[in-house]
């Protein structure tokens, strides 16, 4: 059974999304990157981020990746930042901690093709 199916679907994952966006709304090292001006696009990546950690992986381009946050120039410690968020959104939302584990050894996978100085 798929992650996505094991806590309930989209109601439950849109929860984590909403509890991660909020906590990041919070954030002095990442709000500024959750601007009203692009809040659809902010809303589509998560979906996106949602995909990659539960295992879609496949589904996207590590080139594209770099291509879409290269201009971000994204940090080692901003993109930390938003791990430890998504992390406690997931503990919030009752995820068991090894299928935490396995969804932040994703973002520590394709962290190279994110972070800017990895470029």
């Amino acid at each position: 059974m798929s992650l996505y199916h094991k806590y309930g679907g989209i109601t439950f994952w849109n929860e984590v999304l909403n509890c991660f966006y909020n906590k990041a709304l919070q954030s002095k090292k990442i709000a500024h990157f959750l601007t009203p001006e692009n809040f659809y696009h902010i809303q589509a990546m998560l979906i996106s981020q949602l995909e990659i950690s539960l295992g879609e992986l496949g589904r996207y381009s590590m080139k594209g990746l770099m291509q879409i946050h290269m201009h971000l120039e994204i940090t080692s410690s901003q993109y930390n930042e938003w791990i430890s968020l998504y992390k406690d959104a997931l503990i919030e939302n009752y995820v068991l901690y090894e299928d935490i584990e396995k969804i932040i050894k994703i973002f520590q996978v394709i962290k190279q093709y994110i972070v800017y100085n990895n470029y």
